[in-house]
């Protein structure tokens, strides 16, 4: 794009005094951002010596809560689980009708967080005869008889959103591999509040019989040209694919240049999209800035389709097309 560019590499050693001892350097403070570091301990330090007169503070992958830091610079880039579950909430909440709500819970810190910051939404989406259904282990598993009775709803029309609030590998084994092998039909639905790795262990199959719809902060489409060209030179210089890390670490450092280029006020210029990666900046309860720019995306049979949230109002359903 043109820009002259002076970048500086410091190696922390992934050591929290190594950090605190980098950002004492008296050049830090005239630096216009700094990324990094990538490890939320090591960012505190950094945070401490950098404060409100200093530079962007950029913290690229840690999705954990930067609140109490208190640097009114820092930037959060990486979505937290609360940014991705109350995004996929909007959603359920504007095209919720009449169908039954079912929230799958875990015996996990994890899962009661997120049960409890959806419950009112849920509750009040209910209808005022429905009851909110609540599934959670027993003994280490959920009961299969559990989900048998959903599978007789099935040929009665009913229609049931299933909420997972947890991503425990033998959690979604025991979700995916009942709900999975039910028939492929528009009434059964399932929503996560993210898609982490430990989806990876979840038959394609099932999660496409079962529409599952989960946000995320990166998607990215490998048929783009764009994309395509990135592709191209990372492997010429690299000799392997870029990872999601490689990824956003692109989109972050670009973006957050074109958004230099023109002023600091990360907010005030709006949205933006890059390789897998959108960009929609706002203020933290602590006066930061988060990065909330959040795709919703579901499984149109083995395919992903990206949901737009301005435009849907209709339930979700099989028969949609990209």
């Amino acid at each position: 794009q043109g820009l002259s560019v002076h970048a500086v590499v410091y190696d922390t050693e992934n050591d929290a005094r190594v950090s605190e001892r980098l950002a004492r350097r008296p050049e830090m403070k005239e630096y216009d951002a700094v990324i990094g570091p990538l490890f939320l301990s090591n960012l505190q330090r950094v945070s401490r010596n950098l404060q409100s007169d200093g530079p962007l503070l950029v913290s690229p992958i840690s999705s954990k809560d930067h609140s109490n830091m208190g640097n009114l610079n820092l930037v959060q880039e990486k979505a937290s689980i609360d940014q991705l579950t109350d995004e996929m909430m909007e959603y359920i909440k504007r095209t919720h009708e009449n169908q039954n709500l079912i929230i799958i819970k875990n015996n996990t810190d994890k899962s009661q967080h997120i049960y409890e910051r959806i419950r009112k939404d849920i509750d009040e989406l209910a209808q005022v005869e429905e009851e909110v259904i609540v599934m959670e282990p027993k003994d280490g598993y959920i009961d299969p008889e559990l989900f048998r009775v959903f599978r007789d709803t099935l040929d009665r029309g009913i229609v049931n959103w299933f909420l997972v609030t947890d991503d425990e590998p033998a959690f979604l084994g025991d979700v995916f591999n009942n709900l999975g092998v039910f028939p492929e039909v528009d009434s059964l639905v399932v929503f996560g509040f993210e898609k982490s790795r430990n989806y990876n262990k979840i038959d394609n199959n099932f999660l496409a019989r079962v529409h599952f719809h989960y946000p995320t902060s990166i998607l990215v489409d490998s048929d783009n040209e764009t994309y395509k060209s990135f592709e191209s030179m990372y492997r010429k210089k690299y000799h392997t694919l870029p990872s999601d890390y490689s990824i956003e670490g692109f989109d972050v450092t670009y973006d957050l240049l074109m958004r230099l280029s023109f002023n600091s006020d990360l907010i005030g210029q709006g949205k933006s999209q890059r390789l897998g990666t959108r960009f929609s900046y706002i203020e933290n309860t602590s006066g930061s800035i988060l990065n909330n720019g959040i795709y919703l995306v579901k499984y149109n049979g083995l395919e992903l389709q990206v949901i737009d949230l301005s435009e849907s109002s209709d339930p979700p359903s099989q028969e949609e097309t990209p």
